[in-house]
């Protein structure tokens, strides 16, 4: 079995509670690599989507943070050769679970993954985050086939 550690691709601490101005930055992998054979099992690192390109625009909605956690882990999955349709496991945490809010992430799981083929899931209300302004932090596990996995990087 073979274990790889992926680096977050951008090491900053810009607006997370607490580690402004700590080095060398969060002590975390963007996601882990189990190889087992048969695939692998991919474990991507819980994803925030409230940051903005300016921040005198107004906060994101959930719809919109939900979109952009999706395309991220997309992202991360693909530096592994997997997709969103090898998403296992999801972890949701959320600060609103009202039905208008849960509504609108439902909206864009639904968009994401094929019906039937919905990946185990747990939804938790949690009181905040370390990014202001988030209002969903996803983190899944994926597991994909040896076929499309891209080579492990070589052992040091």
């Amino acid at each position: 079995m073979t274990v790889t550690h992926r680096p977050l691709r951008s090491a900053g601490t810009h607006r997370i509670v607490g580690l402004d101005g700590f080095a060398p930055g969060p002590i975390f992998s963007d996601a882990v690599r189990i190889d087992l054979g048969p695939g692998a099992l991919v474990l991507v690192s819980g994803k925030i989507g409230a940051r903005r390109d300016n921040p005198e625009d107004p906060p994101l909605g959930m719809r919109e943070q939900a979109e952009r956690i999706f395309a991220d882990i997309g992202r991360s999955l693909e530096v592994e050769g997997g997709v969103l349709a090898d998403v296992v496991r999801m972890r949701v945490y959320v600060t609103d679970i009202s039905p208008e809010a849960v509504r609108a992430l439902h909206e864009v799981r639904a968009e994401l993954f094929e019906a039937g083929r919905y990946p185990a899931s747990t939804l938790v209300e949690v009181s905040g985050f370390v990014v202001p302004d988030a209002l969903v932090e996803i983190e899944v596990e994926a597991f994909v086939p040896a076929d499309r996995l891209t080579p492990a990087p070589a052992a040091d």
